[in-house]
């Protein structure tokens, strides 16, 4: 009908505003994901031998135990020698934590802050660390498995939040973190795990959503073809949702 014309013909607008403010999608890289040679740690400052006057950027393993798992990949990122600096968490998309989200950390930790580069799914055999970021021909399982893991936050909205708040909790208890002072970043689904954190209180001073969703729903028939997002009257009826408390 006419409504449906006028739709498409939105669309086709959308697309073309889109095409002509940031470009169309270019072909995909013909190499891999490097760390930039500004990323990498200075090794001096994270060895055994640093004195308190060597100053550089470390990366280290911040595992965290919750609720009966180790979450063994999240990263903290900070310049040795600074006084203690605000903090960051830096929410990876589906695909869940991989290097470029530990290198966004580090970058943050460049200019001046904290950054913490958040795990937070379990390793299945369905869907490793990994499979994160696979090799090329890999696709299908790497989307499967994200989406599935995703997907199980979703529909755990209290889990998922209590999880995001332990990382702010043990974050602060670091000696490179000032207390008290913390935003968050995220792309796509790193965007809602910010806006979550908003829903559920959390002590941040300020987040920035790439993309995130405004609404945090899961998904019915996942993987098939009639593959959607639940409604609103579905996800009050079928998930234990957590209340706000902004």
């Amino acid at each position: 009908g006419d409504d449906a014309v006028k739709i498409s013909s939105r669309l086709c607008v959308s697309f073309a505003v889109r095409g002509a403010m940031c470009g169309l999608d270019g072909e995909p890289p013909k190499v891999p994901y490097r760390t930039p040679q500004c990323l990498q740690t200075t090794p001096t400052a994270a060895g055994p031998t640093a004195g308190d006057g060597v100053e550089g950027l470390v990366v280290e393993e911040f595992p965290l135990e919750f609720e009966g798992y180790v979450y063994r990949h999240a990263r903290i990122a900070y310049v040795k020698g600074r006084p203690p600096a605000p903090l960051i968490l830096v929410h990876p998309n589906y695909a869940g934590l991989k290097q470029f989200d530990v290198d966004q950390a580090a970058f943050l930790a460049r200019v001046g802050y904290v950054g913490l580069a958040v795990d937070f799914y379990r390793e299945v055999p369905e869907y490793t660390y990994e499979d994160r970021n696979p090799p090329k021909g890999k696709n299908k399982k790497h989307h499967l498995g994200a989406f599935r893991l995703m997907d199980e936050l979703l529909r755990t909205p209290k889990f998922w939040r209590r999880l995001l708040g332990a990382y702010l909790d043990a974050a602060n208890t670091h000696p490179a973190v000032r207390p008290g002072l913390a935003g968050a970043i995220g792309y796509c689904f790193g965007g809602q795990c910010c806006l979550e954190q908003v829903r559920a209180g959390h002590n941040l001073q300020a987040i920035v959503t790439f993309h995130g969703l405004l609404q945090s729903r899961p998904f019915v028939n996942l993987g098939q073809k009639n593959q959607r997002r639940m409604t609103s009257e579905e996800f009050v009826g079928e998930v234990d949702g957590a209340k706000n408390n902004y």
